[in-house]
């Protein structure tokens, strides 16, 4: 569903991605300068960035030719200050505007509550928390999983140079990342898989087939 809140203003019932492909293809007379996700309630850090709505709404733009810019306060207080964050977006904004990204980029900014003023431009984190169920039922006596995070070791050290680390010493994360997730390596160390995962198919071919005649 679709509703208008205001003079170019909408709300839209779906994802956030899907709230940027409507706009792209819909709602907009052109294509906008700039397409700013966020400011999200909570951190999106490391592997979650596979799946933030906050980020995927960005990326979504990203493939649609449009910069893309993800905003996350790194808090889940109720009385969070936006204030910094806010500030942060802003002049992010007027960068991109102003240089623009690099193709097929978009740019992941994270803000740590208690913000020291630096900003680093860092790597996405491998995963430093597990998730974690709790089972439950609802007043209808229907199960429900909820979900949440600790960290894997409370003591192990971060990785110099990614976003967790630099949350966690007080800095703002700025993560460019690339809509190709392609491992390049990859493509030659396991390239020989190919010839292989084809003889096996034919050959299963060339089986079924003698099978059905000593079957007649």
């Amino acid at each position: 569903m679709c509703h208008a809140t205001g003079e170019n203003e909408w709300a839209i019932d779906g994802t956030p991605a899907d709230c940027v492909i409507v706009a792209l293809h819909k709602l907009l007379k052109e294509p906008p300068d700039l397409v700013i996700s966020g400011i999200n309630h909570g951190a999106n850090l490391g592997e979650n960035v596979y799946y933030s709505g906050t980020v995927g709404a960005a990326r979504e733009a990203v493939i649609h030719h449009v910069p893309g810019l993800a905003m996350s306060l790194c808090s889940k207080r109720g009385n969070s200050d936006f204030a910094p964050s806010a500030k942060i977006a802003r002049h992010a904004a007027e960068l991109i505007l102003k240089e623009g990204l690099p193709p097929q980029v978009l740019l992941n900014v994270n803000v740590p509550e208690n913000w020291n003023g630096a900003v680093k431009f860092t790597r996405q984190s491998k995963k430093i928390t597990r998730t974690v169920l709790r089972e439950g039922k609802d007043p209808r006596g229907q199960d429900y999983y909820w979900l949440s995070e600790q960290p894997i070791d409370s003591g192990m050290e971060l990785d110099a140079g990614t976003d967790y680390a630099a949350i966690f010493a007080g800095e703002t994360s700025l993560t460019p990342l690339h809509l190709d997730p392609t491992h390049t390596e990859s493509l030659n160390h396991l390239s020989h898989w190919a010839a292989l995962l084809a003889f096996e198919i034919v050959l299963s071919k060339i089986n079924r087939r003698a099978g059905n005649r000593f079957a007649r």
